[in-house]
């Protein structure tokens, strides 16, 4: 999750997508990269794109979910730590 984590603080840091594929060193980290890129795009559109499958069993939208619950616990830390920041 820590790797996946700095992925993702550097896509919210302004990376983009591409930036980021052409930084990763092999394909775990390239997967990562593909996650961090789902957050962009709201479950309702993925799903649909998706077609039929089971929510609960595929990776993907199992770890952007998770992702984004870090992401969440992250900014709440920050925002306790330094109110009005």
């Amino acid at each position: 999750m820590a790797r996946l984590l700095l992925w993702a603080r550097r896509k919210r840091a302004g990376a983009t997508t591409v930036a980021l594929m052409r930084e990763a060193g092999d394909d775990a980290d390239r997967e990562m990269v593909a996650v961090v890129a789902l957050l962009d795009v709201d479950e309702a559109t993925l799903v649909e794109a998706m077609g039929d499958i089971d929510l609960e069993d595929h990776d993907a939208l199992c770890c952007r979910r998770v992702l984004e619950h870090h992401l969440a616990a992250e900014n709440a830390r920050f925002a306790t730590a330094w109110p009005g920041a």
